[in-house]
């Protein structure tokens, strides 16, 4: 499939798994890649378009005025800054700027959001397993979060053990504490442990819930691309938000 095409179904989010495979490659393989999408992505953010078709004609009349201001040496990203301004200074998207999101993200947050299962401590007693985490685990399941994100803290405190982090801002997230769950998440994704992109799906929701729909939206396209988690959801979520 051609590289546009390629790019045009990413962003829209529906690639098929083969696809994902060639857009990977791509991806890889070329650096300006990655410089279109978040060009493309935020436009798309701004106009409310999620079609590059759509995105040309808007962008089209725009387009002369932009080159002739800017210089040759400007390196690309400047002059998408400057596209993008002229769009906004001239009114086009003019309502979509000043009320970017139409749609409710609190609710999406809500339909959306399900604390993690624990697949990592089995709630049951064995000598070889640590208590402190059998308990806290146990607080978990019996939807005490506050108990729960104390204790997993304690916990992450004494052991360093990656994966407490999510089941800490899990917990948090279930008491509607966003605020404080996504550093946590944001901690965790940099250690790449196994679970990482689950911290991707639940900071892609916090920031969501906290109304940061541009870097929900960013979380949710690093998850459709690498396709390892909630890819459905995450592709059903994309198509609402854009």
């Amino acid at each position: 499939m051609e590289p546009n095409k390629l790019i045009d179904k990413y962003i829209q989010g529906r690639l098929t798994p083969e696809e994902v495979k060639q857009f990977n490659t791509l991806f890889e393989e070329d650096p300006s890649v990655e410089e279109k999408i978040v060009f493309l992505e935020n436009l798309s953010i701004v106009t409310g378009a999620s079609d590059r078709q759509q995105l040309r004609a808007q962008f089209s009349v725009f387009e002369t005025k932009a080159t002739n201001t800017t210089n040759t040496s400007f390196p690309t990203y400047k002059k998408y800054g400057i596209l993008i301004s002229i769009i906004l200074l001239i009114g086009f998207g003019a309502i979509s700027f000043f009320d970017p999101f139409t749609v409710d993200t609190q609710k999406l947050y809500n339909s959306y959001f399900s604390p993690y299962k624990n697949v990592v401590t089995p709630i049951i007693r064995e000598e070889s397993t640590n208590k402190e985490e059998i308990a806290a685990f146990k607080h978990y399941k019996n939807q005490e979060y506050h108990i729960a994100a104390h204790k997993f803290d304690s916990l992450y405190q004494q052991t360093q053990k990656s994966y407490l982090l999510l089941y800490q801002a899990n917990a948090l997230l279930a008491v509607k504490d966003s605020d404080c769950a996504i550093p946590l998440l944001e901690q965790h994704i940099t250690l790449k442990d196994q679970l990482s992109d689950r911290s991707k799906w639940y900071l892609a929701l916090a920031y969501l819930k906290e109304d940061r729909r541009a870097e929900s939206v960013f979380l949710l396209q690093e998850l459709l691309r690498r396709g390892t988690f909630k890819q459905k959801d995450a592709t059903t979520l994309l198509r609402k938000l854009q």
